[in-house]
């Protein structure tokens, strides 16, 4: 993991806009510039609810050289204040402005405006250059694209998702019918036991009775 000093001697060829006084022990902080909801509408500040997430687009555009990766972390002060932070791994060859997606998961309302500070970014040095650097949907992604290229792959299996919640739904329906159903006529069946033995009982004398027959008429009761 690159320190400070390595940080400092990178400079722009690692990340731009740079900013010496942003950079930190072990990472450098970001700075966001603008925020997409998840229809991707594009904001410059959002109150973000509870369970509500929003992507940020960050001002610092990283290049990373073919043995080098990132990841993007957030900062103590905004986990404590309640947020999670989501965000890839960012490959040897990457070049783009650093994205990432946070989630307010606190029981308040979190406001989030241009210019602020949520996140860090670390550096850490491979052994030797990949095979094969980045070049995958998100290179070079100045604009928000959503999902890229992905986006109708998991929109299908988005579909077949929902098709197959549709169908535990209605087979948890089911089942849930055939047990109210089973209660009803099993209360049904004990209620005629019971009337049927109550007017046997009154029909014969207590002395009559057997033990033998209170003892089966109370077994058939209660099954």
């Amino acid at each position: 993991m690159l320190t400070d000093r390595q940080i400092k001697a990178q400079g722009e060829r690692l990340i731009r806009p740079y900013d010496e006084q942003k950079v930190q022990a072990i990472g450098y902080d970001l700075t966001s510039e603008t925020f997409y909801r998840l229809d991707e509408k594009e904001v410059p500040f959002i109150e973000l609810q509870p369970m509500e997430s929003v992507f940020v687009r960050c001002k610092e555009n990283i290049s990373l050289p073919n043995n080098m990766a990132a990841k993007v972390t957030l900062r103590n002060s905004r986990i404590r204040q309640g947020l999670l932070l989501t965000a890839p791994v960012y490959y040897p060859g990457h070049q783009t402005p650093v994205f990432f997606r946070i989630t307010n998961v606190s029981a308040s309302t979190i406001t989030l405006k241009v210019g602020c500070g949520l996140a860090t970014i670390m550096f850490e040095q491979l052994s030797e250059e990949v095979e094969h650097p980045y070049d995958g949907t998100f290179q070079q992604e100045k604009q928000y694209v959503g999902m890229g290229t992905y986006k109708d792959v998991y929109k299908s299996a988005m579909s077949q998702a929902s098709q197959k919640i549709d169908e535990l739904k209605a087979t948890e329906k089911n089942i849930y019918t055939n047990v109210l159903a089973g209660y009803f006529c099993r209360g049904i069946q004990r209620y005629q036991r019971k009337r049927f033995f109550g007017q046997c009982w009154r029909s014969q004398p207590y002395k009559a009775c057997s033990l033998e027959s209170l003892y089966a008429w109370s077994r058939w009761i209660s099954c």
